[in-house]
């Protein structure tokens, strides 16, 4: 690297137009200094690529250990040797003079999933070769395993078994549940007369305050199927359909009331000025939103009227901080959520563990929703036609029209009264913000002003 490159080097990163970590080498080592266009890019290359040195092997019951390129968990540390989990399930043990032996020589090693390129190029693969059925039914297996759809023991044990294999193979317990779409038959056994019978039993006799057990509805079934002359469907067959078809929040509520069914209701993501902050400590929850705003953009160079932008906000919801901002001329889509995020990678490293959304499109996309499922972040989604659920975010939706967009010229307030509005006042002709500079003062007014009044 001669003296003329150095300095432009230099140069760009005092500006910040590159990033480079001075603590991962000096800048002159020209075989280990790399530069990254930022702190992103730079921490998630230090996170897949593994370092030369071998990570420390801790011996303690959970760890996660690589023994000639596969994955195995301790399960269990005595006093004269060491029991591994394999991937399948095999208990392997080691006396403890071998076990040293092999992490002295280096065949095993520890393994930070998140740091070791082999894994995620594992990853990788499984994900392209995954066709959108695959997908779709990892998310669904995810919504079971956080308890957010009722399912069997028997699913919860198979999805418990396929978590715990998928955070042995890839630190990763969501990869586990992406397996390949089943095969065979899975076309309905029953006809469209099978199931109105059994939703006209369901209806009177389970579906009441008197409370009668599944066997006994299943007896008016059976009764029922004698008088059409039909084969009647087995008990195992009737109860999966009660819990395919009812909620435990609607079961409980039509059978024991209205009180008892608010006990087992989920979790309403409602917040006000004078509501306590929900969450036990920031990034618990955050709240995702967009409106547009009531302001005119102007071209940089010609100054044409653009039209009015869309904001994009994450909202933490314990410390009331705005965590990322995203600016777009187009309406909200998948896309904005994830710059949203992407955002808030670049800006904190990190996800929120759950996130708050209402029942917009842009939140049900496929891609969306694996990132969130890849990162582990939860997905939770707002009431229906419950506006006051998300008022946590409109507040600052007014707050920002009020504080910030109706302080500058160009902002819509004179169209809310066309029949006095003049030539002089109208927004279009006044409007003088490029799109530059109105995200430089929203990033200024949020990251800044508004995040101060909460320190």
């Amino acid at each position: 690297m001669d003296k003329v490159k150095f300095d432009d080097i230099a140069a760009l990163i005092r500006d910040g137009k590159i990033y480079y970590d001075f603590a991962s080498a000096p800048l002159v080592d020209h075989e280990k200094a790399r530069l990254f266009p930022n702190p992103a890019i730079a921490d998630l290359f230090f996170r897949t690529i593994p370092d030369a040195e071998s990570p420390v092997v801790k011996k303690e019951t959970g760890e996660i250990l690589s023994w000639d390129g596969n994955c195995f968990q301790i399960m269990n540390v005595g006093l004269t040797q060491v029991t591994l989990l394999s991937a399948d399930k095999t208990a392997i043990p080691l006396d403890n003079d071998n076990f040293n032996s092999l992490v002295k020589q280096g065949a095993i090693v520890g393994l930070n999933v998140k740091t070791d390129s082999q894994i995620m190029l594992k990853i990788q693969e499984k994900l392209a070769s995954a066709n959108p059925k695959d997908i779709e039914m990892m998310l669904k297996r995810i919504k079971i395993f956080n308890g957010e759809i009722k399912a069997s023991r028997s699913t919860r044990r198979s999805l418990n078994a396929l978590y715990r294999k998928g955070e042995i193979e890839f630190g990763n317990g969501n990869i586990g549940f992406l397996t390949h779409s089943a095969r065979g038959n899975r076309s309905h056994r029953l006809d469209i007369e099978d199931y109105e019978m059994m939703d006209k039993v369901i209806k009177g006799e389970y579906e009441n305050i008197i409370r009668k057990g599944k066997m006994v509805a299943y007896g008016a079934l059976e009764k029922l199927y004698e008088e059409k002359k039909r084969r009647c469907p087995s008990f195992s067959t009737f109860c999966d359909y009660i819990n395919r078809k009812l909620t435990v929040h609607e079961q409980t509520e039509t059978r024991e009331g209205t009180s008892a069914g608010y006990q087992v209701s989920d979790f309403t993501y409602y917040l006000d000025a004078g509501t306590p902050r929900h969450g036990d400590y920031p990034w618990q929850y955050a709240h995702i939103d967009h409106t547009e705003l009531d302001i005119f953009l102007v071209h940089k160079r010609t100054k044409k009227v653009l039209g009015r932008v869309w904001l994009s906000l994450l909202l933490d919801a314990n410390s009331r901080v705005v965590l990322a901002v995203y600016l777009s001329f187009s309406p909200p889509s998948y896309r904005s959520c994830m710059m949203l995020l992407r955002e808030c990678v670049r800006r904190h490293g990190r996800l929120p563990t759950n996130i708050i959304v209402d029942g917009g499109k842009e939140f049900h996309g496929l891609y969306f929703e694996l990132l969130l499922a890849l990162y582990q972040c939860n997905k939770k989604e707002r009431p229906g036609k419950r506006p006051r659920f998300g008022s946590v975010v409109e507040r600052v939706f007014e707050t920002t029209n009020t504080q910030l967009v109706n302080t500058l010229i160009g902002n819509t307030q004179p169209t809310k009264n066309v029949r006095q509005m003049t030539k002089a006042t109208d927004p279009r002709r006044n409007a003088k913000y490029s799109f530059g500079e109105f995200y430089k003062l929203a990033c200024a007014y949020f990251y800044e002003t508004y995040n101060f009044s909460f320190r």
